[in-house]
């Protein structure tokens, strides 16, 4: 049962691996996992999987977590299930998660969906949106539905959110609002 069970963590550690070493285009909508009307079937799945990626020094870059992955070769996508994905920028770590996430292998896009949330605990900083993606390549992320942003107490709204990870530089954009809340 042990033996299984690590098996079952190294493959999906390693499918992670494969899968996060492909191209990025720009950033664009994507497919959904169906092929030809019909639920497309997995070539291969995973339980409990982590992979940390590290730079050229050995200094550890990003991170990637997932209860579960199915990964589709015929699509070039694989789907997670309660994904967590950190960026390790020298001022401090970003944290993303969601309820459901899709990594589409050539754009080396993750768009995570259903309660996503963006942490940047250097400056206190919490954005919660619905629907988000994240660029790996270029270390940038942005939403596809309003955004909330919350810091030392203030609340801010807009349309869409666009950050850079790197830059540790986040921007609300169309109707942007901030909400006071008395105490």
């Amino acid at each position: 049962m042990k033996k299984r069970l690590s098996g079952t963590l190294i493959l999906g550690a390693a499918a992670l691996a494969y899968l996060l070493s492909g191209e990025t285009p720009p950033l664009i909508q994507e497919a959904p996992t169906e092929a030809g009307g019909e639920q497309a079937i997995p070539q291969s799945y995973a339980r409990g999987v982590s992979m940390r990626e590290f730079d050229p020094e050995g200094v550890l870059r990003d991170r990637t977590d997932a209860d579960e992955l199915r990964r589709y070769p015929q699509q070039q996508l694989v789907e997670l299930d309660a994904p967590k994905r950190w960026h390790y920028a020298n001022e401090g770590p970003w944290q993303a998660s969601a309820e459901t996430g899709v990594l589409y292998e050539r754009r080396k896009h993750l768009h995570l969906t259903d309660n996503v949330q963006l942490r940047y605990d250097t400056e206190g900083v919490e954005f919660l949106t619905q629907s988000m993606i994240l660029d790996l390549r270029q270390r940038k992320a942005r939403s596809e539905t309003p955004a909330r942003a919350w810091q030392d107490g203030s609340v801010m709204l807009g349309d869409r959110l666009f950050v850079d990870l790197d830059r540790q530089l986040a921007t609300l954009t169309g109707s942007v609002r901030t909400v006071y809340e008395p105490e």
